[in-house]
């Protein structure tokens, strides 16, 4: 893709972006979840997304995820880092979210997997019931859950 259809794409996505981020119901509270944003806000995030590099999901995500720490700027980050590394492409059918980042193209389906791949719940937004089977505390004071529902969970 050359400089002015990225570019271009780069000007929709925000536009999209900003347009989806202002959709709520008339007197809706704003909560941590739907934060107004400005895209200059994101302007370092988006070039430090734009240029990660890694040899598997995890490590992109865990490069994204030192840049970015609210949710907002995590699935952000995400999102800019899918816009500049995977390609739309007309003939490639797999949705394996696997396959969709060794190869860098997909299709609708392939690219809305690797998003949710992603920003699975593993990364953030994850539940503390979820996150105690395979993340615990040295120090089992630190678990910060219910004893009984934290054992039996991790076990």
């Amino acid at each position: 893709m050359d400089m002015d259809g990225y570019s271009h794409t780069m000007r929709w996505i925000e536009e999209l972006f900003a347009a989806i981020l202002q959709l709520k119901p008339p007197d809706t509270v704003l909560t941590d979840k739907s934060l107004p944003y400005k895209p200059q806000d994101f302007k370092f995030l988006d070039s430090q997304a734009s240029s990660t590099e890694g040899t598997s999901v995890e490590d992109v995500v865990s490069s994204l995820l030192r840049f970015a720490k609210t949710d907002l700027q995590k699935v952000r980050a995400v999102w800019t880092w899918m816009a500049t590394h995977i390609v739309y492409d007309y003939e490639n059918h797999t949705e394996d979210p696997q396959e969709v980042f060794k190869r860098r193209k997909a299709m609708c389906g392939g690219h809305a997997k690797l998003f949710q791949e992603m920003c699975r719940d593993y990364y953030f937004l994850t539940r503390p019931e979820e996150f105690c089977k395979t993340h615990t505390p040295d120090d089992s004071r630190w678990n910060l859950l219910d004893r009984k529902s934290s054992t039996a969970t991790a076990a």
